[in-house]
């Protein structure tokens, strides 16, 4: 019987602990970037101009759809995410609806881009739909392997 093959991150191993947070923070700036060039793309189409003491409002909100991605879902998977409250939970809601909406926007700046190309309807939706996914992925990823990491480190230490 022919066995699975197997992935592993091209990265270097210490101490028994596989570093791939270096790669995954240039993932995450990369699809941030994106992420922000497209927001602002819409988001200046549909408001223009309009600033505030010299910044414009796309700028602004652009800037805040990247940040609640770090804002919005970091507390689940941190390490003392046991908050009998509530309150990182209400943060995922506002993450879940600020990123739906963000892909709507992202839907809306590449509609506008390829307005005067042939490369059919539903590029932007599948742009959209793949941004979404993306951003669940790599952020679940990225949260997850920086809590393992805390969690080395913290068996590592001598409580003494």
């Amino acid at each position: 019987m022919l066995a699975a093959p197997t992935f592993r991150f091209p990265v270097a191993e210490t101490g028994g602990h596989v570093k791939r947070l270096p790669l995954l923070l240039a993932v995450f700036a990369a699809f941030q970037l994106f992420n922000y060039a497209t927001t602002d793309y819409a988001l200046t189409d549909l408001l223009g101009d309009l600033a505030i003491l010299g910044v414009r409002w796309a700028v602004t909100l652009a800037f805040a759809f990247c940040a609640i991605d770090l804002v919005g879902i970091a507390p689940l998977f941190s390490p003392e995410c046991d908050d009998d409250s509530g309150k990182a939970w209400y943060l995922f809601g506002a993450w879940v609806l600020a990123s739906a909406l963000n892909a709507t926007l992202t839907w809306w700046g590449v509609s506008l881009a390829l307005a005067g190309h042939s490369a059919g309807n539903m590029v932007p939706v599948v742009a959209a739909a793949m941004t979404w996914v993306l951003r669940v992925l790599i952020l679940g990823t990225l949260w997850l392997e920086a809590a393992n990491l805390w969690l080395a480190r913290v068996s590592h230490r001598s409580f003494g």
